[in-house]
């Protein structure tokens, strides 16, 4: 499926080329998102427009409002198409209108995170870094009209290359960070020859050079030791799980709820009444004594006032409600017991 920017492009004619509708729908369609997250078709969009470009260069650099747009545009897609260009050309991106993207705030960090991400693996630049920083430490692209002194070098172009240079001899910790970025562009004396917009592209130039000379990787820490999450990945270093931290267990009591049908003074009674009875064993029967069967005029369990108090017991620990009948034997008990005092 052939994108829209090509059929588009493809339909332009040379006069084209200069009018302002055709050149604002090539920004619109530029400024797409879509071809961040599908850098094959972005790159299909800027070979067709860098070919339709190539081909009326001529015309359009007599209108250099529209030039500078087309060379907008065309460092838009150059740089969301990075993941499919080929090798020779992202050697040379950052070399190449440099200070004009970032004037015009392409963001050249986000496409070139996008382009690492995939690739990364540990707190060292790699190849691919080491390209890009190699472009910068060798752009003659040139910022400022003013030489500038480097340290060891004397009178210099105020080429990026020799600014990288500058920067480096001034901020003489190994691992630059922004306190070191900021001490030098209020600080430098060859930065105070800048204009303030110049100073703003160098503030972007370096910081984007320590960012990639630099790079900042989230440490994870295993066991005693601290490795790159990237390095843990691929086994580079041997992971040493932590001991596991087991607690004991803790059971919470259960709290003892309040029999159904059994009042609080009924349950006082009771623990009372076991407490009394605690170990207490009932008397043996004489041989020919009959053990007299208490007066009532409502039947009492045979049970013995022991065991129905631990079936209470229980029961009351578990929640149950208590059989009417065993309730009543109860009470019926205790009232005796009480007599008997």
């Amino acid at each position: 499926m052939i994108d829209i920017s090509v059929k588009y492009i493809a339909a332009l004619k040379p006069e084209n080329s200069i009018d302002q509708l055709a050149v604002l729908y090539l920004e619109d369609l530029a400024d797409d998102d879509t071809y961040k997250s599908e850098p094959g078709v972005a790159k299909e969009f800027y070979d067709s427009l860098e070919n339709f470009y190539r081909q009326n260069e001529s015309l359009i650099k007599k209108y250099p409002d529209i030039h500078d747009r087309y060379r907008l545009i065309l460092g838009r897609l150059l740089w969301k198409s990075l993941l499919c260009l080929p090798n020779q050309i992202r050697q040379t991106a950052l070399s190449r209108n440099l200070v004009f993207y970032l004037k015009n705030d392409i963001t050249i960090k986000d496409s070139l995170t996008r382009f690492f991400s995939p690739y990364e693996f540990g707190s060292e630049p790699d190849n691919g870094r080491n390209q890009f920083i190699d472009s910068l430490e060798k752009s003659n692209e040139q910022l400022g009209s003013h030489m500038i002194n480097v340290k060891g070098s004397g009178q210099s172009a105020p080429a990026i290359a020799n600014w990288i240079k500058d920067y480096n001899t001034y901020t003489l910790n190994p691992e630059h960070d922004a306190y070191r970025q900021i001490d030098y562009i209020n600080n430098n004396e060859n930065v105070k020859k800048l204009s303030r917009d110049e100073q703003e592209v160098l503030k972007k130039i370096i910081s984007l050079y320590d960012w990639l000379k630099y790079p900042q990787v989230a440490q994870n820490k295993i066991g005693d030791r601290k490795i790159s999450p990237q390095a843990a990945l691929i086994g580079k270093t041997p992971i040493t799980p932590p001991e596991p931290s087991i607690k004991p267990l803790v059971i919470n009591k259960k709290p003892t709820r309040q029999p159904i049908g059994v009042s609080s003074n009924l349950r006082e009674d009771l623990e009372e009444l076991k407490q009394t009875t605690q170990g207490r064993q009932e008397p043996e029967l004489q041989s020919g004594s009959i053990k007299a069967k208490p007066a009532s005029n409502s039947p009492v369990s045979t049970h013995s006032l022991e065991d129905m108090l631990e079936r209470l017991q229980l029961r009351a620990e578990a929640g149950l409600e208590i059989p009417e009948n065993e309730a009543n034997d109860i009470v019926e008990l205790i009232k005796r017991k009480k007599n008997q005092k």
